[in-house]
């Protein structure tokens, strides 16, 4: 269900959620410490950068560090920064219908009230609650 990128985005929020909010690490620690392939890592650090959940600082002195506090970073808000249809329990519950029976569907109520469900729980569960 969660795809291997959204894995590696949660377990890297994770360890930066564990780490000193004023100091930034390094892509190569962090590909060590999560054990997520650092050129993967880069695409995923891309990504988080550009949904504001992380800073990133090229160069000698610069390094990775949430961009907000750990409480306020939720694992939903994190899967669709990489991968937003991750989390998705059917294609049909995305954006756009995966099918064009999807009004007069009869399993398409059940399946929504699921996918709102498990949204609702990824959006409660904080970046600082998976280290703690």
């Amino acid at each position: 269900m969660i795809t291997r990128e959204a894995d590696y985005a949660i377990r890297t929020i994770a360890y930066l959620a564990s780490q000193d909010p004023d100091q930034s690490v390094s892509c190569t620690e962090l590909a060590e410490k999560t054990d997520v392939p650092y050129r993967f890592l880069r695409k995923i650090v891309n990504k988080l950068n550009a949904a504001n959940i992380i800073r990133s600082v090229r160069g000698r002195n610069g390094g990775i560090c949430l961009q907000k506090p750990a409480k306020k970073i939720s694992v939903l808000e994190v899967v669709n920064a990489v991968d937003s249809k991750g989390v998705l329990f059917n294609t049909c519950l995305g954006d756009e219908p995966g099918c064009e029976r999807y009004r007069s569907c009869m399993p398409h109520k059940k399946l929504c009230s699921l996918q709102h469900e498990i949204n609702r729980r990824l959006a409660g569960i904080t970046a600082n609650q998976l280290v703690g």
